[in-house]
């Protein structure tokens, strides 16, 4: 914005909403860690609003750091469980969360990577459907210690190119005048997904079911890497 000009024409669109509430007609299991509560206190107002049955939990590392308890408490009253790993001197127990949900309950989740992480994982394992579980992440997950070089032959055209160490598929692809589709970047909404022909993929989305990750056919390039030395994309 600070490079604009007086006349100038600006091409604008309205919001997008990629953390949505879903089926209004099943109850919501609202999982808050630390500032990822922000977009879920709307999201308690809006259920209230609408009378959908609704509760939450509300975790962070000490409880001097939780925002809006008192407006989340006259929200929701008994229905809002708070967690202090400070205080109960562990995590949050995910695995005994998800045994508390109901068949029909939907899981909505915002916070760390670790905390998503553990409950996707755990709902992943007990086989729930994809559409049961929304969340939003922060940002892309950070390049892991250990990551290395390797490299991603473009079958159509034959290109070899270089991932670097601290570099992702779709920055390679996309410095080299790739035109791919991509928009997250996240690896939490599939735009990106590309069909593998040959290599092993180190899958770090959040998109892919197990038995797709078993399968190997395919990956998503915003996060994603390669277990070897080489990958080939059909692109």
């Amino acid at each position: 914005m600070h490079g604009l000009k007086v006349g100038e024409t600006v091409t604008v669109r309205p919001p997008r909403n990629d953390f949505p509430l879903g089926d209004w007609n099943v109850p919501a299991l609202l999982v808050a860690g630390g500032i990822g509560v922000t977009p879920l206190v709307s999201m308690v107002t809006e259920c209230r609003r609408r009378e959908r049955p609704v509760r939450m939990l509300y975790a962070s590392r000490s409880r001097d750091q939780m925002l809006f308890v008192d407006e989340l408490r006259h929200l929701l009253g008994d229905d809002l469980s708070l967690h202090a790993d400070e205080e109960a001197a562990r995590p949050v127990d995910v695995a005994s969360l998800v045994d508390s949900c109901p068949p029909d309950e939907e899981l909505y989740v915002c916070g760390p990577q670790a905390l998503l992480d553990a409950l996707l994982d755990e709902a992943r394992r007990r086989g729930w459907p994809p559409e049961r579980v929304h969340f939003e992440l922060f940002s892309a997950p950070p390049m892991q210690l250990g990551d290395q070089p390797f490299d991603v032959v473009l079958a159509r055209s034959g290109q070899t190119l270089r991932v670097g160490d601290d570099q992702s598929i779709l920055a390679c692809l996309e410095a080299a005048g790739c035109d791919v589709l991509a928009d997250c970047r996240r690896g939490e909404c599939g735009v990106c997904v590309v069909p593998v022909l040959d290599g092993e993929v180190d899958h770090r989305d959040h998109v892919l079911s197990t038995a797709e990750r078993d399968a190997g056919k395919t990956i998503q390039i915003c996060v994603s890497r390669a277990r070897g030395s080489r990958l080939v994309l059909d692109l």
